[in-house]
């Protein structure tokens, strides 16, 4: 919170100026009320607002940080569990009833001596059992 408090110097810095030159007359030098009272009223405005909306990006990036939580503006996290478990499910059927095209791709699939395949276990003879249950 240390920008707050540096905003809180600067704007009361400037507001001050702003009042001290209100407080001069116009016919003493080229300084004009209007602008001192432009700057009073912006400096004002500054200091109320940007904190507030400071702090509420903090609470907007504290709620967005776990964002399967229980709350109104969160992600339900049992329909996310619900769309996993469907996919899931999905990915195990179509691996126990692969379909016939990708069978023939595996078996035309050739793996030489020197070849780098990485996660395949290369089998001299494939039991009949694997592709199929």
């Amino acid at each position: 919170h240390l920008n707050s408090f540096a905003i809180a110097i600067k704007s009361g810095i400037l507001a001050a100026v702003a009042m001290w030159n209100l407080r001069r007359s116009e016919e003493d030098g080229p300084i004009s009320d209007t602008e001192g009272l432009q700057v009073l009223i912006l400096q004002v405005c500054f200091i109320l607002g940007v904190p507030t909306l400071y702090h509420a990006m903090l609470e907007e990036v504290a709620r967005l940080s776990e964002p399967l939580e229980s709350r109104g503006q969160d992600s339900p996290r049992r329909a996310y569990h619900a769309l996993l478990l469907s996919e899931y499910k999905a990915l195990q059927t179509a691996g126990e009833h692969p379909p016939l095209e990708a069978l023939e791709v595996t078996e035309a699939f050739e793996v030489r001596e020197g070849d780098l395949v990485n996660d395949i276990v290369a089998l001299d003879e494939m039991p009949q059992a694997l592709l199929c249950p």
